[in-house]
């Protein structure tokens, strides 16, 4: 068995253990970790290149940043899509089609619930 064949069987694997909300969760810091590094690509920029950009010190960050399971603040999601060029978080999509919110409902225990408050024109 080849090693790709190996590691997508353990991966595979591992998964099947996930609870679904946790493979979600991982699948979305893996989508934040390719497309940055696919703009990256298309900058062909180096770790260094985005670094420098952000304004950090630590060259590991960068590969933390793209190895798929950092733990963004949403700052460093922005200082990224600014620098990139790109958009990571898409915060005025109004398609939900995709969502299913039962699937990760909490238990309702009397929750009141407010008026979303109006964005200033």
């Amino acid at each position: 068995m080849k090693t790709e064949e190996l590691i997508s069987e353990n991966i595979k694997k591992v998964l099947e253990q996930t609870p679904t909300l946790q493979q979600t969760i991982s699948h979305k810091k893996m989508m934040l970790a390719m497309k940055i590094s696919e703009r990256m690509k298309q900058l062909n920029w180096k770790k260094l290149d985005l670094l420098y950009s952000v304004e950090k010190n630590n060259p590991s960050i960068i590969t933390k940043w793209l190895s798929g399971t950092h733990n963004f603040t949403v700052e460093t999601l922005f200082e990224i899509e600014a620098v990139l060029g790109i958009t990571l978080i898409d915060l005025c999509s109004t398609n939900l089609t995709n969502h299913n919110p039962k699937s990760f409902e909490p238990k309702q225990e009397n929750v009141e619930v407010n008026s979303p408050i109006p964005l200033p024109s």
